[in-house]
C-alpha cells in the first residue's frame, strides 16, 4: 500500500466522489487536506468531506504545521499539491523539493487570461517556469491544460492527463426515482414542455462575463421566433446577475418560456438532468466545466462554446452535441435549430454523450493517479 497525500482548496461533491474512490482501492492510504470548508460562490448545505480520511488545514503564521511536517518528514509518499497560489501549499511544495521527495501539481487548466497586475503577472510567470520543471509530475486536465502549461515552461514529459470525471452509477440510480420522476415532469411543464417539447438547460453561477447566458437566452428567443415547437429553458445557478438575466427574458419576452431554478443541491440536480434534453454551455471562457460532463453522464447532448475545455475534450459536432465560436449568438442557434428540427439527431446525440462519458469511468481516475503514485513511490 502506498501514501498518497492530496492538499486541496475545499470538498465539493465532484471531487468527493474522486476521494471516495482513491480510499476505496486497497493499494493507496489516502489523506487529503482541505484549506477551508466553504465558499461563497458554492454555498452547499450538503455535508461534503465525508467517506474518506480529510483534515481541515489550521495555519499558524501561515503555516499548517500538521501537513508542513508530514510533508517534511514522510519520504516514502506522493503529496499531490493542487490551488498552489496559497502559501500553505508552497510552502509544503518548497519542503518536498528540499527533501528530494515526490511531489505532484494537480493543476487542471490554469486561467492564465484572469487579469493581474502587471508586477504580480511577472512574478507569478517566472515562479512558474522555475516551479513546473522542478516537480516530478503536473496532472492537468487534457489538451486545454497541456497547452496552457507547456506555455508556462513544463516540460511535456512530466503533464499527465488528470481529466474530470463522475460517478456514472449515480445518475441510473437516480433517474429510477419516483421523486426525480415527478419533479421533473413538473420542471418541464413550468415551461410549457411535454414529452414532445425541447428543453434546454443552463447551469452554473450567473456570471454574463464568464458564462455568458445572457447569449444562451439570446439564442433561445431566436429559437422560438423560428420554430412553432414547444420550447424551454431551465435556468439552475446562483450569483449577483442573476435578476439582470430575469429582467433580459422579460425584455426578449421568454420569461414563460424561461424557469429559474436558483441554487441547487447536488440531489436537486438529478431532477434537472433528468427534465433536460440539451445542456448549453456558451461561456466566453470555462477552463474544464464538469457540467459538460455530468450532463453526458445523464445521456444529455451538449452544446458549448469553443472556448471550454471540456467541450473541446469531449463535444464532437453532430455526434453528441456541437461547439460553436464564443459569443457568436448565429452559430449557437443554428446548432440549437439542428436538434429543434430533429428529433432522430437529438436522440441519436443522446446515446453517443452516455458514450462519450462512459470514456472516463471513476476507475480511470484512479487508475491514473495510482500508476504515478507507484512509479515514483518506490519503497
Amino acid at each position: 500500500m502506498k501514501k498518497l497525500y492530496i492538499l486541496h482548496k475545499l470538498p465539493t461533491p465532484y471531487n468527493d466522489d474522486l476521494f471516495m474512490a482513491l480510499h476505496g482501492d486497497k493499494d493507496i492510504h489516502l489523506q487529503v487536506y482541505h484549506l477551508w470548508k466553504g465558499s461563497g460562490r458554492r454555498p452547499w448545505k450538503t455535508e461534503l468531506g465525508i467517506g474518506y480520511p480529510n483534515i481541515y488545514m489550521k495555519p499558524r503564521a501561515v503555516i499548517d504545521w500538521s501537513s508542513f511536517l508530514c510533508a517534511w518528514k514522510d519520504s516514502e509518499s506522493l503529496f499531490m499539491i493542487g490551488d498552489w497560489a496559497h502559501i500553505p501549499c508552497i510552502l509544503l511544495i518548497f519542503a518536498r523539493l528540499f527533501r528530494g521527495f515526490p511531489v505532484a501539481l494537480w493543476a487542471d487548466t490554469p486561467q492564465e487570461q484572469l487579469p493581474r497586475p502587471f508586477l504580480k503577472k511577472i512574478l507569478r510567470a517566472v515562479f512558474l517556469r522555475w516551479l513546473l520543471r522542478r516537480v516530478d509530475i503536473i496532472f492537468g486536465s487534457g489538451k486545454p491544460a497541456r497547452r496552457t502549461l507547456m506555455e508556462l515552461g513544463a516540460p511535456p514529459e512530466k503533464i499527465i492527463d488528470l481529466q474530470f470525471v463522475v460517478d456514472l452509477e449515480k445518475p441510473l440510480q437516480a433517474a429510477q426515482k419516483e421523486a426525480n420522476k415527478v419533479r421533473a415532469k413538473a420542471l418541464r411543464e413550468n415551461v410549457s414542455c411535454g414529452s414532445e417539447g425541447v428543453v434546454f438547460s443552463m447551469i452554473g453561477t450567473i456570471d454574463l462575463n464568464k458564462k455568458a447566458q445572457d447569449v444562451g437566452l439570446q439564442a433561445l428567443a431566436e429559437c422560438t421566433r423560428r420554430s412553432l415547437k414547444q420550447i424551454g429553458m431551465l435556468i439552475a445557478g446562483a450569483g449577483q446577475e442573476l435578476e439582470r438575466l430575469k429582467q433580459l427574458a422579460k425584455d426578449l419576452m421568454v420569461e414563460e418560456k424561461v424557469h429559474f431554478l436558483g441554487w441547487q443541491e447536488p440531489e436537486e440536480m438529478n431532477a434537472v438532468y433528468l427534465a433536460t434534453d440539451i445542456l448549453l454551455h456558451p461561456a466566453h471562457y470555462d477552463p474544464f466545466p464538469l457540467v459538460v460532463i455530468e450532463a453526458m453522464s445523464w445521456g444529455k447532448p451538449v452544446i458549448g462554446s469553443d472556448a471550454c475545455g471540456s467541450v473541446e475534450e469531449r463535444v464532437r459536432d453532430g455526434i453528441n452535441g456541437f461547439s460553436f465560436p464564443a459569443g457568436n449568438k448565429d452559430a449557437l442557434v443554428k446548432s440549437m435549430m439542428k436538434f429543434i428540427d430533429n428529433p432522430q439527431l437529438l436522440n441519436n446525440a443522446s446515446k453517443a454523450a452516455l458514450k462519450t462519458a462512459e470514456t472516463w469511468p471513476m476507475s480511470k481516475a484512479v487508475s491514473v493517479i495510482k500508476d504515478q503514485l507507484y512509479r515514483l513511490v518506490k519503497k
